[in-house]
């Protein structure tokens, strides 16, 4: 899959992050498109694009100018309050069996090799849970993914930038 594509599947419909910047992404010949599969245990150390300082959720832009505030891993997920929408619609999804799951976008920095869900967080999380109560059941649970993978994402994702810290 080329960037452009990428775009329009990914970006128009399901990735809403307000930091990704498509003329950067497009532009920058050292970013990558590629599919590969993980086992759900590889989640553990993902983030989620959702913010907390003290288990508090905070926004994106408060994110930006606390250095206090950090990502969320998806292992940590738990330990934040999350929103009872949030929380609703994640024990809904630990509910579901996971079957032909779609291709989930990421983006991987290849200087701090660290990882961020574009979309389908709480999917992410409620199969993680589920692998983590009982990982022998689940650790043949693998998560197809479309990743982009570059150095120095910040510029085009804005997320790295409190991800990164």
């Amino acid at each position: 899959m080329d960037k452009r594509e990428f775009l329009k599947q990914y970006r128009q419909l399901r990735i809403l992050l307000g930091a990704f910047n498509d003329n950067l992404f497009l532009c920058r010949n050292d970013i990558q498109i590629i599919e590969r599969e993980v086992y759900v245990d590889a989640l553990e150390n993902y983030y989620c694009p959702w913010y907390y300082f003290d288990t508090i959720i905070k926004s994106f832009e408060d994110a930006l100018f606390d250095i206090r505030v950090r990502g969320i891993r998806i292992s940590d997920s738990d330990k934040i309050d999350l929103d009872s929408q949030r929380k609703k619609i994640i024990e809904e999804y630990q509910r579901k069996t996971y079957k032909n799951l779609e291709k989930v976008p990421v983006a991987t920095h290849l200087l701090t090799e660290r990882t961020l869900i574009l979309d389908s967080n709480k999917t992410c999380v409620a199969l993680y849970r589920n692998y983590s109560q009982n990982p022998e059941k689940n650790k043949n649970i693998k998560i197809p993914l479309i990743e982009i993978r570059g150095k120095e994402l910040e510029s085009v994702i804005g997320d790295f930038l409190i991800i990164n810290r």
